[in-house]
């Protein structure tokens, strides 16, 4: 569908479901939409709308979902008239320019119904509620890309029917709350770009259904949780790029020895911390992509290493005590790009280190998206 919405549909008084998304229509929202009094779902997600949300939507008192996200919006600040939906139990305002600040008192409206709440990628800032923990429905928080700042509520960790929580790239400082370890239908978390900073909380390996965690770009220091091998859905662990010279040392001590438990393990990044010991014996046989540059690791490379069919990426560049890699390792390497057998599209060690078959043996790190 392409062209503006016809004014003439503010007409349709009973109606109570308008779903156009994914489309090409544009223009400004038509204020006539205000009067469409008896809507329970409106969904414009991702067409190219302009202008400003209008005010008229206030009228919409019986909304149980609304979805604006993924237009052309003008700035505007975030529309407190929309914490007078109690009804509503779907919140999409995503990439939508929109400034502000969330409400406490406002969210706490939500508190029996809401269960997805998207706000990721605008400008929104200042602190995070504590009556976020009051959402006892939620199931997915997106607030990533956006100015909030401060500590993290322990209120979160109320949130037990969460699965989906992506707070990455804000101005968030302080620790990461031990309370996170109580989301038990966690899939998904993303604390990375922040100012966050202390040791990654045990209670983290307790998140049993957890398939993606990312803490990178951030302060963390200190150990990787040693039972880190409990969390027996994980596929991707991110949390590169903790340390920072003179700021944090990033994840140091050695990589736990549960991580061979991880059966479902695809990506273990952890570029630029201060890791160190020796790389496990037995790692996951599902790696596809093994980081760990820039370390403090030493040792030899283990030859079970050779094993791991399912590697695509593997980097062990600037880990000055690392001693000889094992020509076990040469065998996965990529040299025909018909070949089944061997699937080792990267490779790359240290330039004190002898490797006939390396890809790349020291230099600047190349840029490559993960």
């Amino acid at each position: 569908l392409t062209g503006p919405i016809p004014e003439l549909l503010g007409d349709l008084e009973n109606l109570n479901t308008l779903i156009v998304r994914d489309n090409q229509l544009n223009g400004a929202i038509p204020t006539m939409l205000g009067f469409l009094t008896a809507l329970e779902t409106l969904n414009l997600e991702r067409n190219g709308f302009t202008g400003r949300i209008p005010s008229t939507l206030a009228s919409l008192t019986n909304l149980r979902s609304l979805s604006l996200g993924g237009n052309d919006f003008l700035w505007s600040v975030f529309p407190d008239y929309i914490y007078e939906f109690t009804n509503l139990n779907t919140l999409h305002l995503e990439n939508s320019m929109m400034f502000g600040s969330l409400s406490g008192d406002g969210i706490a409206q939500w508190s029996e119904t809401l269960t997805s709440l998207r706000l990721d990628n605008n400008f929104l800032n200042e602190t995070l509620p504590d009556q976020i923990g009051s959402l006892q429905k939620l199931q997915e928080l997106r607030l990533d890309g956006n100015y909030f700042f401060g500590p993290l509520p322990e209120e979160l960790g109320s949130l037990e029917q969460l699965t989906d929580l992506r707070l990455n790239f804000n101005q968030f400082s302080g620790e990461l709350p031990s309370s996170l370890g109580n989301l038990g239908e966690l899939q998904r978390l993303s604390v990375g770009g922040n100012y966050l900073s202390g040791s990654l909380p045990d209670s983290l390996t307790s998140l049993s259904k957890l398939s993606f965690f990312s803490c990178e770009d951030a302060f963390f220091e200190g150990p990787i949780p040693e039972q880190i091998g409990d969390m027996v859905s994980l596929e991707v662990f991110r949390c590169h790029l903790n340390r920072w010279e003179g700021e944090s040392r990033g994840l140091s001590g050695s990589i736990p020895n549960s991580i061979t438990k991880l059966e479902n393990l695809r990506t273990f990044i952890v570029f630029q911390n201060s890791l160190d010991g020796t790389i496990p014996n037995d790692l996951p046989e599902s790696l596809e992509i093994l980081d760990l540059e820039l370390n403090l690791l030493g040792g030899p490379v283990p030859d079970t290493m050779g094993s791991l069919d399912q590697l695509r990426v593997l980097r062990l560049g600037g880990n000055v005590n690392l001693l000889e890699v094992p020509e076990s390792i040469c065998e996965l390497v990529l040299t025909d790009t018909s070949s089944t057998s061997a699937n080792l599209e990267v490779y790359r060690a240290g330039c004190s280190q002898e490797c006939t078959c390396c890809t790349q043996l020291c230099g600047a790190r190349d840029v490559m998206e993960l």
